[in-house]
């Protein structure tokens, strides 16, 4: 399950250009030199610094849907909790429209239209006794404590305590965000999809695919018993620890995306985590499976190795010349009250939970008093690994000397395999036979 190349090439037409790059640090650094350095207002300015996903480099470029680039800066003025956040936002509304055209009055802050780009400007005081900064609001005038410069650091830390993956899987997040979410509803984004992801962040010494699989998983694991039991889940601001970041969204939010996100892993898994599939959730930026002078046989035998090479799937102990010899393995499948089942092991049949299965070597009889039958049972799937039960390695037959006993457990794919060993040696081993589990 590794597509490294594909996630590094996706990544690349998510990020944005360099030249988008170039511009948003032309523009940011020219607002921010112009409020420096204004003939009344750098009088108010104690510092300005730029703020949000270009700070903590997790941006994304803009689709053809919302075709802006969004660019956050702060102003910290010299402004106190005494003076109406109203008529500071005004201000610097009227400073703002000296020098540029597009330019409108938000709820917290200064919006300023250019080509290509929208700029916030957020004025801010100081908090001298957290030493943070308080952000107005102007339907009220009040101040609010927010941690802008402890989002930033926090995002630092953790993208260097996860070799430097995680802004790049928070892109992957934020894109399949804009893919996914409907327009009457309002998914996580920004810090609060941010912290979602860092909370339930995979091991990141693995692949890019694995990443951001598993890390999907963990957020449903950990949203389930708040959907469930209809609650918003608590996601606590890593700037500020006492505020929930999921205050300003609505349980149905969460609800959709928690369905959505689980949708879409169940797409993948059914496709064997085919490319199709992640164009499918992340779009036509996701590189197509290319096929390029491989023979079909050459396709299929790549697909058929690349199912069966598992991570858990231990390699064999003993020498296995060239000349391995195949054996046939009879299978017998009965319930409970010894009742036959007609299965036939191709991946195609389906079994329920509960059904044993007797896996015998034919022609065993005629081997060597020296000839050991190991079997390796390889499980797949969610429900094995939860219950630590992918198993992998090799077992002696439980059924006499040529034969293995097993029962039905998990809902996967699964397959069992036979090897004839003499002296160390491998002289025989048989075909994977699956065993499919509803």
């Amino acid at each position: 399950m590794s597509k490294e190349k594909d996630f590094e090439e996706f990544l690349h037409n998510i990020e944005p250009s360099a030249t988008t790059k170039k511009y948003v640090s032309s523009i940011q650094t020219n607002l921010r030199d112009f409020l420096s350095s204004h003939e009344a207002y750098k009088e108010k300015v104690i510092e300005t610094f730029l703020t949000g996903s270009y700070a903590k480099h997790t941006c994304i470029r803009p689709t053809k849907y919302d075709g802006k680039t969004d660019v956050d800066i702060v102003v910290v003025t010299n402004y106190t909790e005494n003076d109406d956040s109203k008529e500071v936002l005004d201000e610097l509304y009227k400073v703002l429209k000296e020098k540029y055209n597009n330019v409108t009055k938000q709820s917290r802050s200064i919006g300023i239209e250019m080509e290509g780009t929208e700029i916030d400007v957020v004025p801010m005081i100081e908090d001298k006794t957290s030493l943070m900064y308080k952000i107005g609001n102007k339907k009220d005038g009040n101040w609010k404590k927010t941690n802008p410069k402890g989002h930033i650091e926090w995002c630092t830390r953790i993208n260097k305590e996860n070799n430097d993956k995680f802004v790049r899987i928070v892109k992957i997040f934020k894109w399949w965000r804009k893919n996914n979410c409907p327009d009457n509803i309002k998914y996580p984004k920004g810090i609060t999809l941010e912290k979602i992801v860092a909370d339930n962040l995979y091991d990141c010494n693995n692949t890019y695919e694995d990443i951001v699989f598993y890390t999907m998983k963990n957020i449903i694991k950990s949203f389930e018993p708040y959907i469930k039991n209809d609650l918003k889940p608590t996601i606590t601001d890593p700037g500020i620890p006492s505020d929930n970041l999921s205050d300003s969204y609505e349980f149905n939010d969460f609800k959709s995306f928690y369905n959505k996100m689980g949708m879409h892993i169940k797409l993948i898994e059914e496709s064997n985590f085919s490319n199709e599939s992640w164009r499918k959730i992340l779009g036509t930026e996701f590189p197509k499976e290319e096929i390029k002078n491989d023979t079909l046989l050459d396709v299929l035998r790549d697909k058929y190795n690349s199912f069966f090479n598992v991570p858990h799937k231990e390699k064999p102990k003993w020498f296995e010349g060239s000349n391995v010899a195949l054996v046939d393995v009879k299978v017998k499948c009965y319930d409970n009250y010894n009742n036959v089942i007609n299965y036939l092991p191709d991946g195609n049949s389906l079994l329920d939970k509960n059904v044993n299965l007797d896996f015998t070597v034919v022609g065993a009889a005629a081997f060597s008093s020296n000839t050991k039958i190991f079997w390796q049972v390889v499980n797949t799937g969610e429900e094995a690994r939860e219950s630590n039960c992918l198993r992998g390695g090799f077992e002696q037959s439980n059924i006499f000397t040529y034969g293995r006993h097993e029962s039905t457990a998990y809902t996967g794919t699964h397959w069992v395999q036979a090897f004839v060993v003499n002296d160390g040696i491998c002289v025989a081993k048989s075909k994977e036979i699956l065993v499919k589990i509803k």
